[in-house]
């Protein structure tokens, strides 16, 4: 889990709430993930198999976006795919500011809810409409980067031609700081 180190985050306080205060977190190390990447390449078929050979390459996400960003950069050293790396951090900056104020619009009554997202369309359109394919096809036609960029969507279920970018987006910045696991086994945090 991302943010529940930090005992400020708001869904550390919600677990606080949840479990009476009682789960405590670890942090698991600064590089909390790895990504693999692999080229499957099919070569002549015999006796009905399919052989294959991978190539394969890692991706370590870091707790530190300066440093997953630095990361990127040098492994997709292209002018597009350095500027669809750059679009993708500033983006999660944006969205970041703009999540709150679309979830309590969500709370409003429907009629009014769609009238102020539509005063926001034009500047949230990129984010809220585009699958991260799309949104990714704007800067990049590098398949691996939008690969790496969206190695986690298994954590929500969709992939990349149909998630929403801002999901994948805020799902990122969710692991800005690293990764955390309950200290404890789960029995320790139940509550009678």
């Amino acid at each position: 889990m991302g943010k529940v180190g930090d005992k400020t985050s708001e869904i550390r306080k919600l677990f606080d709430v949840v479990t009476d205060g009682r789960l405590e977190w670890d942090q698991l190390h600064d590089v909390f993930d790895v990504a693999e990447l692999c080229d499957v390449e099919l070569e002549e078929e015999e006796k009905e198999q399919v052989k294959r050979e991978f190539s394969v390459r890692k991706y370590e996400a870091h707790k530190d976006p300066a440093v997953q960003k630095q990361t990127l950069k040098s492994m997709f050293p292209e002018d597009d795919d350095q500027k669809a790396i750059d679009a993708f951090f500033s983006s999660i900056g944006w969205l970041k500011l703009g999540a709150p104020i679309f979830f309590i619009l969500k709370l409003l009554p429907t009629f009014i809810s769609n009238t102020l997202l539509s005063l926001f369309a034009p500047a949230s359109k990129a984010f809220l409409s585009n699958t991260t394919q799309d949104w990714f096809a704007n800067y990049s036609a590098n398949p691996e980067l939008l690969g790496v960029l969206s190695y986690a969507y298994g954590d929500f279920g969709l992939p990349p031609g149909k998630s929403s970018f801002a999901m994948t987006a805020l799902l990122t910045e969710h692991f800005f700081g690293g990764g955390n696991y309950p200290r404890y086994p789960p029995h320790h945090y139940f509550i009678y």
